[in-house]
């Protein structure tokens, strides 16, 4: 696990590898235009909880490896007075752990290379994200 510790920032790069900070944005198989690129580069600590940080938002949770299926599975934070806490409650994709804090069910981001200092991860359909160490 301890290949993982450290800041990774992210690039997301289509299936040649160019870099894309815009790309096809569907929902159920229908053209919703386009997304401006914005996902999460990471710090993962050896206490198994993360930082998540990109140019709108800040976000803390808790990780682990699933090495049976190779994936990062990570658990985003919930503070007790979010406002979107009802609803997470209502649709019981959170849980409430004994440190106080509510968090989200595991999103899984499946590891397709894990290098020294690079991870390639999937993501959409004929991209992925790379994240490189700090």
């Amino acid at each position: 696990m301890t290949a993982f510790l450290n800041c990774w920032l992210i690039e997301l790069q289509d299936e040649n590898g160019d870099k894309k900070t815009k790309i096809p944005l569907t929902r159920f198989g229908r053209d919703m235009g386009i997304e401006n690129v914005n996902r999460a580069s990471y710090i993962l600590n050896d206490a198994g909880t993360y930082k998540s940080f990109n140019p709108l938002n800040t976000a803390y949770g808790t990780w682990f490896l699933d090495k049976k299926t190779n994936d990062i599975n990570l658990e985003l934070r919930i503070e007790a007075e979010s406002p979107y806490l009802p609803s997470l409650k209502k649709a019981k994709i959170v849980i409430k752990r004994k440190d106080g804090f509510y968090y989200q069910k595991p999103v899984k981001k499946r590891i397709l290379i894990m290098g020294t200092d690079s991870m390639t991860i999937a993501e959409r359909e004929k991209y992925v994200l790379i994240y490189e160490r700090k």
